[in-house]
């Protein structure tokens, strides 16, 4: 099945934010469901969740953003991350991207790495968020402990292309397998 998206990117404050537009076969009167992916290699709003587009589309309008560092997104910098968490960073462009598109309220679906900024959303502006779905959520802060951890910093270092060179890592993240022609295209 074909899914039919409106891309565009988005300024904040921090960088460009990419995000998928899916319209709800249901008109524009329909509720908003914001989608927040993981933040495994390769992640992005759609790779994570084109599966579940067209039946969602049924019902909601879609919004796929791509969190900062991953996908179409901007790379936050190493400074940026000894300055703030990923889950600040991205919830303050994640907000900032949803007031552009005038979203008032919305339904709100967080994985993994997104599930710790739809915790932080809710908990900012819970008059904005409708319903909150977690999927595993992780990822986030630490309660009693700095953030981000040394980690943490890693992790998104080997992201943003400034620590151990990727290819060494393939075969650690990578079950060839499983590609398919449909989603290497989108890469």
């Amino acid at each position: 099945m074909t899914i039919h998206t409106h891309l565009q990117s988005i300024s904040t404050t921090l960088g460009e934010i990419a995000v998928h537009d899916v319209p709800a076969a249901g008109g524009a009167d329909a509720p908003t469901l914001v989608m927040l992916h993981g933040g495994g290699p390769g992640a992005s709003g759609l790779s994570n969740y084109e599966q579940n587009i067209p039946a969602l589309s049924r019902t909601f309008r879609i919004l796929l953003p791509d969190q900062p560092g991953f996908g179409g997104s901007y790379r936050p910098t190493g400074a940026d991350l000894d300055e703030r968490s990923i889950t600040e960073i991205t919830v303050d462009a994640l907000f900032q991207v949803l007031d552009d598109l005038a979203v008032g309220s919305f339904h709100l679906l967080g994985n993994s790495l997104g599930g710790a900024a739809a915790i932080r959303m809710a908990q900012l502006r819970p008059e904005r968020v409708t319903r909150l779905v977690l999927m595993a959520p992780g990822g986030g802060w630490l309660p009693f402990g700095p953030t981000p951890t040394e980690g943490q910093k890693e992790m998104f270092r080997y992201f943003n292309g400034e620590g151990r060179p990727r290819r060494r890592w393939l075969p650690l993240f990578v079950q060839w397998s499983l590609i398919t022609s449909s989603s290497a295209e989108m890469w």
